[in-house]
């Protein structure tokens, strides 16, 4: 149900507190060692341990850093070719109420942007909710973003008169190219299908348990930076990566809302906390029980490659550049540079 938004919320302006550097102790490359067991044709081509546990990581817009998100309520962002902390985002406020840092999104910088502008460790504002929130969604054009937490509630907020516009009820996904569209999923095992005009979902279905950015959007047309382009039935494929045990993996028709398949790339369970499509025909998922991070292969419907035996389980991943390199092998696709985490962990992928 979507409701005018007149929720409470409040909104402060910080500043990193001076002189305060937490530092974190990397190792990188070969120092770490082979910690897990690799499966197929990926491995990583570095990898970064920290001190502090994580819960995401995602690469700035340039590509230049990892920015990843700390238990101890700290963002700091890595060169992970040199395992070199740069910055430490934490202000006086989050140093006297440290809370974990569960996702993070980056937006081109605009005075109206809620968060941190990274080099000069200013905090733009501050949006404080009357509960845990767990994640974020910025909208690919307008100036809205969508927060998700753990009420099941979805608030909708406008950047540039930092005012809540809507509330929905259920982790939330805009559509890439539809302006008034976004997908949401939850713990109450349904996928909600919205529009931001209309009050209620438009539509939906169950059987699919989310706890945590377990949900992807392909497009159609040719490929582009994070998102995949994808020509199914001349629509959009919607991916679906599940905490359950049984059938976690499962990719819809975005327009009918009808299962395409049930994706069983190799014979490893997991139950998964994220997923995101890579490039055409590929996607990764990672999560626990097994420990596990997989590339899947929708020609074969087969992974790739796996990471598996990992310390923790798999939280967060993101696409990285798409970086230029002699091919060692022409049956391995040319995929961009990934980074998923685990545990304390950093780990980058490259595809060659």
């Amino acid at each position: 149900m979507a409701m005018s938004g007149n929720h409470k919320f409040g909104i402060s302006r910080s500043f990193s507190k001076q002189g305060h550097v937490k530092d974190v102790h990397t190792l990188i490359g070969e120092q770490l060692g082979q910690e897990f067991i690799l499966d197929g044709g990926i491995i990583p081509s570095s990898f970064i341990e920290t001190n502090v546990d994580i819960l995401c990581v995602k690469y700035t817009a340039n590509h230049e850093y990892l920015a990843v998100g700390f238990t101890d309520g700290y963002v700091r962002l890595f060169r992970p070719r040199k395992g070199e902390c740069v910055f430490s985002l934490m202000d006086t406020e989050t140093l006297e109420n440290p809370v974990p840092v569960s996702d993070i999104k980056h937006r081109l910088s605009s005075r109206a942007n809620p968060g941190w502008k990274y080099e000069s460790g200013h905090c733009v504002y501050t949006i404080h909710e009357h509960r845990q929130t767990l994640g974020l969604e910025f909208h690919r054009r307008s100036p809205k973003f969508l927060t998700v937490g753990n009420d099941s509630i979805i608030y909708m907020y406008d950047e540039e008169t930092r005012t809540q516009e809507q509330v929905f009820k259920s982790s939330a996904r805009f559509h890439p190219r539809n302006n008034y569209e976004f997908v949401s999923g939850g713990w109450d095992n349904t996928i909600q299908f919205w529009d931001i005009r209309q009050q209620f979902s438009v539509r939906n279905f169950g059987g699919v348990h989310i706890c945590g950015n377990g949900i992807d959007i392909s497009q159609s047309g040719t490929e582009v930076h994070y998102l995949v382009h994808i020509v199914h039935s001349g629509g959009t494929k919607l991916l679906t990566c599940s905490w359950q045990p049984e059938d976690p993996i499962k990719l819809w028709d975005y327009g009918s809302g009808k299962l395409i398949s049930v994706v069983k790339p190799d014979i490893f369970l997991s139950k998964l906390y994220c997923g995101l499509f890579i490039a055409k025909d590929f996607f990764m998922c990672g999560g626990t029980d097994t420990n596990l991070f997989r590339v899947v292969d929708q020609r074969s419907m087969s992974s790739l490659g796996i990471l598996r035996g990992l310390d923790k389980g798999v939280y967060s991943m993101d696409v990285g550049p798409l970086v230029r390199q002699v091919r060692q092998s022409f049956q391995i696709p040319h995929l961009p540079r990934v980074a998923f985490c685990a545990g304390r962990k950093i780990y980058e992928i490259d595809f060659h």
